[in-house]
């Protein structure tokens, strides 16, 4: 007989933010996009710029993906861990009729390496279009597809880093197309 006792991966490093681990680390991102950008523009592409930290505790091959999800939560809800678990469908599932599948891309991530990196946010930024801020705000989670698996996360700058380190959502649009 043995015992094995089983701790989480340790916590995020000031002014970062983490995501995976074995608690399951989930970076909850805001955004301030404005409802004349939704409604009378058409976005082409919408690309999140991440600048990753590295992670000493992580090998090179540690290595897992990183998505985005939607928050559904509405402002009504005022804890973040609360909101982060309302979310919208995983990407690749499909929606309604089964018509279209709502996908989000997702990232390739090596746990101790650093450097910028860009998820394609736009298919998330086009359902903003048909919700009022009041009803759900522009949010989205990037979570970890080995969440609670693997003691593996990565570690990116937050919004309390220095300005070239913070993360930036980057929109391309056109004037509006009605399909």
């Amino acid at each position: 007989d043995f015992m094995v006792a089983i701790t989480g991966t340790p916590g995020a490093v000031p002014a970062s933010l983490a995501v995976g681990g074995v608690s399951a680390w989930r970076a909850y991102l805001r955004f301030d996009v404005s409802p004349t950008l939704l409604r009378q523009w058409t976005v082409v592409r919408a690309t999140l710029l991440l600048t990753q930290r590295p992670n000493a505790g992580a090998t090179a091959r540690d290595t897992f993906y990183v998505y985005p999800q939607v928050v559904l939560a509405g402002s009504a809800v005022t804890d973040l861990a609360r909101a982060a678990s309302l979310l919208g469908p995983k990407p690749g599932t499909f929606v309604g009729t089964g018509l279209s599948p709502l996908a989000a891309d997702s990232v390739r991530i090596a746990a101790a390496d650093s450097g910028v990196r860009s998820v394609e946010l736009v298919r998330l930024v086009t359902q903003w279009r048909n919700r009022a801020d009041t009803l759900a705000p522009r949010a989205i989670v990037l979570r970890s597809d080995r969440e609670g698996m693997a003691a593996i996360e990565a570690l990116f700058h937050s919004a309390d880093a220095a300005p070239e380190l913070r993360p930036q959502l980057r929109v391309s649009y056109v004037p509006g197309i009605n399909f």
